[in-house]
């Protein structure tokens, strides 16, 4: 069953079907097109750990990739299965903004080394996107969570970092922005729950969970 676009319905049936990787993925990355007509995708394959991106002529994703080498949201509704792999990622190389300037954002809460309890200000951010219904998944190895939201153009170019470090192993990377850190970031579409909201002040929220604070603490 295809994920809805644009307006385009789908009819609802009443078995629940079993989770499919590529499906739980194409439906995330649909609800990103339907708002970010620009937004382009790539698909990605696991090898172990690792995650391979490909585009449509192969292996590789960079910032000189041509956008139309990648797949827009149209050709990713239309898809039955990765033509690579079995995931859909997001291509972040370069920023995605809309028709009134902002920036689709992916915060990437990287969990992998981590060691001890959650960091305080992860919690009050992971707190923060739950009551406010933010868009959200279970990234690829169930240890990390991607937040996708627009974000107010930043009031100076580096006032945003592209990771913030927060001790005993965890970290948020900030990809999306001008001085982001140019990356794919694979969609696993697991546990995706809420929506896009309106555009935020990204820096005033680091600074009210403690993001900020807890990065200086480290350096």
């Amino acid at each position: 069953m295809k994920p809805q676009l644009k307006g385009i319905s789908v009819p609802t049936i009443t078995e629940t079907p079993l989770p499919d990787t590529f499906s739980q993925s194409q439906t995330l990355a649909c609800k990103i097109g339907a708002v970010a007509p620009d937004a382009v995708f790539c698909t990605f394959a696991l090898q172990g750990s690792k995650k391979i991106p490909y585009k449509r002529s192969g292996q590789g994703v960079a910032r000189d990739t041509d956008p139309s080498d990648l797949y827009n949201a149209e050709d990713v509704w239309a898809m039955e299965e990765a033509p690579h792999g079995q995931y859909l990622g997001l291509v972040q190389q370069r920023p995605i903004i809309s028709a009134s300037g902002n920036y689709l954002v992916c915060l990437d809460v990287d969990m992998k080394h981590a060691s001890g309890p959650t960091n305080v200000a992860i919690q009050r951010m992971a707190k923060y996107v739950k009551q406010h219904k933010m868009l959200t998944e279970v990234s690829v190895s169930g240890r990390g969570r991607h937040v996708f939201l627009w974000v107010s153009p930043p009031k100076e170019a580096d006032q945003v970092l592209p990771k913030y470090k927060l001790g005993g192993g965890q970290e948020l990377e900030v990809f999306g922005l001008p001085n982001s850190a140019g990356k794919s970031v694979l969609l696993s579409g697991k546990q995706m729950a809420g929506e896009f909201q309106e555009a935020v002040d990204l820096h005033e929220l680091l600074m009210d969970w403690g993001i900020i604070e807890q990065h200086q603490l480290q350096e």
